[in-house]
């Protein structure tokens, strides 16, 4: 990329700054109302389970990969 000679700062730090802003403002939402829907799932697979309580908590946590193989695409596709 070519720099602006006029600009003492280099341009790719603006987007740095504006990438920081996004993530300082969108993620922590996201991961603390994730956090909301995630604790009931291991609270009640840990509860009913107690010999093979590591493998339901896999199993269960499974899910995340089957839902991202499914709503990812159509998630890319509706933005």
């Amino acid at each position: 990329m070519k720099t602006i000679k006029n600009s003492k700062i280099f341009y790719g730090w603006w987007v740095v700054l504006g990438c920081v802003l996004i993530t300082t403002t969108m993620v922590p939402p996201i991961m603390s109302l994730s956090n909301k829907f995630l604790i009931p799932v291991s609270m009640m697979v840990t509860n009913w389970f107690v010999e093979k309580r590591g493998i339901a908590m896999s199993v269960t946590m499974a899910g995340i990969g089957l839902g991202g193989t499914i709503f990812s695409p159509i998630v890319t596709d509706l933005l």
